[in-house]
């Protein structure tokens, strides 16, 4: 899964960038340069916005420079999911920010993070930079900052014999955004 566009509001509308080429670049001769690409492109935009995925594929370029791969190209609509070929299931759409963050606890072992500071709130004396905490909340006791955020999310699944060419059954895999 690859997650970009963080912060979106309940109820707010987000869409995929058309200009933008989304990429998950995998290695699978532990070389660290990608052997193979899914990559994700987005014609139009609103709720009947079209995802078309290609790949898994060796790609025709590495490194920093990419094009779209017009080799096994399949095409599903923005928060359904589909199945390119058998065995695999994409989604592209909007989901619940899968990051978990308690941030006012962070500020408070970091407050020199905040901005701005806010020394009145402190203890006559107290150095604002100083931490007021040095451990994490207890879970339960935490609180997510960003519960009720959504992102935009293309996830893919597919079995493992699709990533042909790992030596020892282990791949790298990252994931990139260009233009």
């Amino acid at each position: 899964a690859v997650c970009v566009s963080p912060l979106i509001g309940p109820g707010a509308a987000r869409y995929f960038d058309p200009s933008v080429l989304y990429q998950f670049k995998i290695d699978n001769t532990g070389d660290n340069v990608e052997d193979l690409v899914i990559q994700a492109k987005f014609e139009g935009d609103g709720p009947s916005q079209q995802v078309v995925i290609s790949g898994p594929v060796a790609p025709r370029t590495t490194g920093t420079s990419s094009t779209f791969h017009d080799s096994y190209i399949a095409t599903g609509t923005y928060g359904t999911a589909f199945s390119p070929t058998a065995g695999m299931t994409v989604f592209a759409g909007k989901r619940d920010d899968p990051f978990f963050f308690d941030l006012e606890r962070f500020f408070t072992i970091l407050p020199d993070r905040k901005t701005p500071l806010d020394p009145a709130a402190l203890p006559a004396g107290q150095d604002p930079n100083a931490p007021q905490a040095t451990t994490w909340r207890a879970p339960g006791v935490a609180q997510d900052f960003l519960k009720g955020f959504n992102v935009l999310s293309i996830v893919v699944e597919l079995p493992k014999s699709r990533l042909k060419g790992s030596v020892d059954g282990k791949i790298a895999l990252w994931c990139t955004t260009s233009k």
